[in-house]
């Protein structure tokens, strides 16, 4: 059986994945590796925790293993991965990675062996860790996304939005100025508390009224550890087909097509090791260009009244 999810394809939206205990390997489709996650002996805070801003854009495959393969490595998984929809201006971007994290020494020499990407390349970026603020007593905020507390986060968003894990001492209290109109989530990760004066117990998630522009939490007697999402509405149609987020039919029609055609790179299995992935990425990325050159000259030929050879 897998320990993960193996190659799969995305366009149209962007997942955040924001691991709190133990690490994935992500391999793509552009030949792009990244080992990342939190230190072994991680509690949980996400004071050491690391995200994988990916934007899939116009298209990828990716996988996702658990990384579980050495001694340094921890079975004991926990992480959310949150998908965020790409307005429709910026569904066809071009493929990008950004890295919030403190690399261990381990994930550096991981680093120093990964090779640079092929077929257009994905950008990375390395962002440094997640930024934290400090409100009050008792009072941590982490912003994955967007601004809180005079503090923003280095991720480059497609839209106005903030993902937010706020932690609270018992007893403690913070408000945040939520911008009129914002849709909010607020998901109680640990311990119970209030939301706009709503009791929220430990694994329930309670959804804001848009007609409230601030959010007021307070942690009941063990304390809260609660993940927040918010952001202004795109106001655009979703269509979902799979693991491709659009805005019409034709589009899913369009992205399944294009997958067939090979935009999207190639399939592997997540038993080759890093040495025949690498090589089906840049031979699938080779026929590619040379299909692209001979679509290029038949166009050429045919403009000039040539037609195309044989």
């Amino acid at each position: 059986m897998p320990e993960g999810f193996p190659a799969h394809p995305h366009r149209g939206f962007e997942t955040v994945t924001y691991v709190l205990r133990g690490g994935l390997v992500h391999r793509d489709s552009f030949g792009i590796k990244k080992s990342y996650g939190a230190p072994p002996d991680s509690d949980g805070s996400g004071d050491h925790a690391a995200v994988q801003w990916m934007t899939a854009g116009r298209g990828l495959r990716h996988e996702e293993m658990w990384r579980t393969g050495g001694a340094w490595d921890s079975t004991d998984q926990e992480l959310f991965q949150i998908w965020v929809n790409l307005p429709a201006s910026a569904k066809m971007v071009p493929p990008r990675m950004q890295m919030l994290r403190e690399p261990s020494e381990q994930e550096q020499k991981d680093a120093e062996g990964e090779a640079p990407g092929v077929g257009g390349g994905v950008r990375v970026d390395e962002l440094g860790p997640v930024p934290k603020a400090q409100p009050g007593p008792g009072v941590t905020v982490r912003v994955v996304a967007g601004e809180a507390c005079g503090v923003r986060s280095p991720v480059e968003t497609h839209s106005e939005l903030a993902i937010l894990h706020v932690t609270l001492e018992p007893g403690a209290s913070w408000s945040w100025p939520r911008p009129q109109g914002w849709t909010c989530l607020a998901y109680m990760r640990r311990g119970e508390g209030a939301v706009n004066g709503g009791d929220v117990p430990v694994h329930h998630t309670a959804t804001v009224s848009r007609a409230n522009g601030g959010l007021a939490l307070e942690a009941g007697p063990e304390g809260a550890d609660l993940l927040l999402l918010s952001g202004r509405p795109l106001g655009e149609r979703v269509e979902m087909g799979g693991n491709v987020v659009m805005n019409s039919g034709r589009q899913l029609e369009e992205a399944q097509r294009d997958l067939a055609l090979g935009t999207f790179g190639p399939q592997w299995a997540h038993e080759e090791d890093d040495a025949s992935w690498r090589g089906i990425v840049a031979a699938h990325w080779g026929r590619f260009e040379r299909l692209l050159e001979r679509a290029r000259s038949a166009r050429a030929g045919a403009a000039g009244g040539g037609g195309p050879g044989p």
